[in-house]
């Protein structure tokens, strides 16, 4: 399976680069692939729901915010993004937590228990799809391209060929799954007499 290493030997073979043996080898393209490498993973995984860095978490606080209005609830450490925040979840479908907004380290919620779904950065290079090592390489070889040869038309190239890949990596790794239902809090006080505010 592809490495670190690999992974920035392939950005640089597409770039006509010379290859690394190690990220701590002492010379300037080793020292760029280091510094670039792990923000590059996490934009790109950032940038779609991959199924190997889709992550699930419960949390229950009474922590409120400094207004008092919501409940504080602490994002795990290594998540990349909170995608969605629900009140309930039931086979029947899942209630989401209406007026929830992340600031900082934190999801605001009116609910003191909620379910939270995103995703999760992903240091090891083995729970990647081949495709999504294709992708990271396409990625950091834009990152490195002017860098490395000066040519803002290879640039060019490098991003369109990047745009190509991250297309064929959403599609072979799009989630795979029945329909979510998903109910607002808003309808459902609606139809029960009661509701709430929504920052």
């Amino acid at each position: 399976m592809a490495n670190e290493v690999t992974i920035c030997n392939l950005a640089l073979t597409s770039l006509g680069a010379d290859h690394i043996s190690s990220l701590n080898d002492n010379n300037t393209t080793a020292e760029l692939c280091k510094t670039y490498y792990d923000t590059v993973r996490d934009a790109v995984i950032e940038s779609a729901f991959w199924t190997f860095a889709t992550v699930e978490a419960v949390s229950e606080t009474q922590e409120r915010t400094p207004w008092g209005d919501k409940y504080k609830h602490v994002i795990p450490q290594d998540w990349l993004k909170v995608e969605r925040v629900y009140r309930s979840i039931s086979r029947s479908g899942n209630t989401v937590s209406d007026g929830w907004y992340r600031q900082g380290n934190y999801v605001y919620s009116y609910d003191p228990v909620v379910y939270l779904w995103g995703t999760q950065s992903i240091t090891n290079t083995n729970k990647f799809p081949a495709l999504f090592h294709l992708l990271l390489s396409a990625r950091m070889a834009v990152e490195l391209c002017i860098a490395i040869t000066e040519d803002k038309t290879m640039l060019g190239h490098k991003w369109a060929e990047y745009g190509q890949k991250l297309a064929d990596a959403k599609n072979s790794d799009a989630i795979q799954a029945a329909n979510e239902q998903i109910q607002s809090n808003t309808l459902i006080d609606a139809r029960s007499g009661g509701g709430r505010g929504i920052s």
